[in-house]
């Protein structure tokens, strides 16, 4: 009887599930004289294809759930393992009645496929799992990208970490069929001994190296980051503008016109009492201190003359002053 497994493909725990289910239905079930390997990629519509499912018996390890008639065992742990509600209701049927509660199995609480399919073994089975511990350990680490560090996710010094580097980037479809049988045989360096193995790991790990070498080359260092530029305060501005506080009394008397009513107009120093009966306290507005002088009059007619317009300014050599973005106003100007 030959076992066709469809397994998650360019995947290192969809290669190491196939694996240990291999060594399981072989120590335990024994009822394959052969074994044969598929990889399975997610494909627009998610259908899987009839003429995938060629063998005696068929598996499907560390991918999506099919209700073919054709499947016989089924291991999934990801969330998406039901394509559609009426995928879920079937496989719930099954388990209900007992035709498939022993071959199709289903935890999205596990990290990898192959440490679901170890506890199975273990628990269903009584397999001794003990010999592929290391093989179920870097199967949580990668799928779950529990690594110790960013340094040895990137450096990739492990053996297990340069042949998940070959999996996922091989483009032979022979090359993890041929992989599949030795991942609960021999170690991962025994494995990344084997020619077919070595062959790929050089060039693939010196692009590796070269790519972090470039990132590297292209990343400010400290020393010669940009710093921020000074933000601006209130005691400091591009230019100094030292503002003159109006002088005359027609300007005083447009400054007290903007004034709310109820703010008091500042103005010059209180005058001493001019008799004894005036209040010591009494003070002087600026509007009554300034005297209002009367136009001259004519000398011909007796009536006031008209005042002179004003000279014009003639244009000043000097170039401009520059505007002062914010000027810093009198303490007695308010905003206008």
């Amino acid at each position: 009887m030959n076992l066709r497994i469809l397994y998650h493909n360019n995947c290192f725990d969809g290669a190491c599930s196939a694996s240990l289910f291999t060594r399981f239905h072989r120590d335990v079930i024994a009822t394959a004289s052969s074994y044969a390997y598929q990889g399975v990629m997610h494909r627009p519509g998610g259908e899987f294809d009839p003429a995938d499912f060629t063998g005696d018996e068929n598996a499907i390890v560390d991918f999506k759930y099919s209700p073919s008639p054709r499947i016989t065992w089924w291991f999934d742990h990801h969330q998406s393992a039901f394509l559609t509600p009426e995928d879920h209701q079937h496989f719930l049927a099954q388990q209900a009645d007992g035709s498939h509660a022993l071959r199709h199995f289903f935890d999205p609480h596990y990290i990898s496929c192959t440490g679901f399919i170890a506890h199975i073994a273990k628990t269903k089975f009584a397999y001794d799992t003990t010999p592929f511990a290391d093989l179920i350990h870097w199967a949580n680490i990668v799928d779950g990208a529990k690594y110790e560090s960013a340094k040895a996710a990137v450096e990739m010094a492990e053996p297990a970490m340069k042949l998940t580097m070959v999996i996922e980037s091989t483009t032979d479809p022979t090359f993890i069929p041929h992989l599949i049988p030795l991942l609960t045989e021999f170690s991962f360096a025994d494995i990344l001994a084997q020619p077919f193995v070595d062959s790929l790991v050089e060039p693939l790990l010196a692009r590796h190296h070269a790519a972090i070498d470039l990132i590297r080359d292209r990343a400010p260092s400290p020393s010669t980051s940009p710093t921020s530029p000074p933000k601006a305060t209130a005691s400091s501005s591009p230019t100094t503008c030292t503002p003159t506080p109006p002088t005359s009394s027609a300007s005083a008397s447009r400054l007290s016109a903007r004034r709310s009513p109820s703010e008091p107009t500042p103005g010059p120093p209180s005058l001493p009492p001019t008799s004894s009966t005036s209040p010591p306290s009494a003070s002087v507005t600026e509007a009554e201190a300034t005297p209002v002088l009367a136009p001259p009059a004519s000398p011909s007619t007796g009536k006031p003359m008209p005042a002179k317009p004003p000279p014009r300014s003639r244009p000043s050599s000097k170039p401009p002053t520059p505007t002062c973005p914010n000027p810093i106003r009198p303490h007695h100007e308010p905003a206008s």
